[in-house]
């Protein structure tokens, strides 16, 4: 590793395996869990299996930490403008 990299994190192309999203779950009883992930569609189906008291999430972009959308459990996923592999609109706004 070069003195320029030492202790700079780098990032890595989306494509490569970063995580794109900072998701924070709150469950009912007002506690609240925080996750990185790549994929909504299977983030929620791992919400829906292992934490089924969610009640709903905000899901972050994890380079600017820019709020993206909230998502309620029950709601169509398709509403999060996810088609396929988790892609949001190309625009700036959410």
């Amino acid at each position: 590793m070069s003195d320029q990299t030492k202790g700079k994190k780098k990032y890595r192309d989306w494509k490569s395996g970063d995580n794109r999203y900072i998701v924070i779950v709150l469950f009912p009883d007002g506690k609240a869990g925080r996750w990185h992930s790549n994929n909504l569609n299977s983030f929620i189906k791992f919400l829906d299996k292992d934490h089924s008291e969610w009640h709903h999430m905000n899901i972050y972009d994890s380079r600017s930490r820019k709020f993206l959308k909230q998502f309620y459990k029950g709601n169509n996923v398709a509403q999060l403008g996810i088609y396929g592999r988790v892609k949001f609109s190309n625009s700036k706004e959410s």
